[in-house]
């Protein structure tokens, strides 16, 4: 508590109010890992939120993007696709005036060393289309669920939903697979 009331105020970054920041056109992207055991996604989210509450839904479409990361631990690691360029969607988003909707996300087998020197080698094993928030990936049910061009951007039903979605990935994505399978065969 006390160290809170102390350099709270310098470190912690709750204030929805990001008016100055906008005003100056400022672009914010954010992003989260469903895996991130030491900041909970649902804080992220809450945040997210509740700058849309201070700025208005359409203030905040105008500087501010949230996008989730499946199997994504704190930052980068993870068992999901978590190697992507969130400065070059920033950069892009201020150059052509126009919100990046979704991010290219990749899994390399060697995470470690692509989050540490920010150059993946070889080719990715996973790649997953992370969409802007509340909208999240849906596989097409055709090609590899491991390629992020068999996805879409599609508006989650509901919450659970979308955290099964976007926390699962691709797993959920071939039990729909199956489940589709077991259709055809059962008639």
């Amino acid at each position: 508590m006390r160290a809170d009331q102390e350099i709270g105020p310098l470190l912690n970054s709750s204030d929805p109010d990001l008016s100055a920041f906008a005003a100056r056109g400022g672009k914010l992207i954010l992003f989260q890992g469903w895996a991130d055991a030491a900041i909970t996604p649902f804080g992220t989210i809450q945040y997210y939120r509740d700058i849309q509450r201070k700025m208005g839904d359409k203030g905040a479409q105008q500087f501010v993007r949230l996008f989730m990361a499946p199997g994504m631990m704190h930052c980068s690691g993870g068992p999901g696709p978590n190697n992507f360029d969130a400065v070059a969607a920033v950069d892009q988003w201020r150059q052509n005036k126009e919100a990046p909707e979704s991010l290219l996300a990749a899994k390399y087998a060697d995470s470690a060393a692509a989050a540490l020197t920010g150059a993946p080698q070889g080719e990715p094993l996973v790649t997953r289309p992370l969409c802007a928030y509340p909208r999240v990936a849906h596989w097409t049910g055709k090609g590899s669920s491991d390629k992020a061009e068999n996805y879409v951007c599609l508006a989650a039903h509901h919450i659970g939903d979308y955290c099964i979605r976007s926390f699962l990935g691709g797993c959920l994505d071939r039990v729909d697979a199956y489940l589709r399978i077991l259709r055809l065969l059962v008639g």
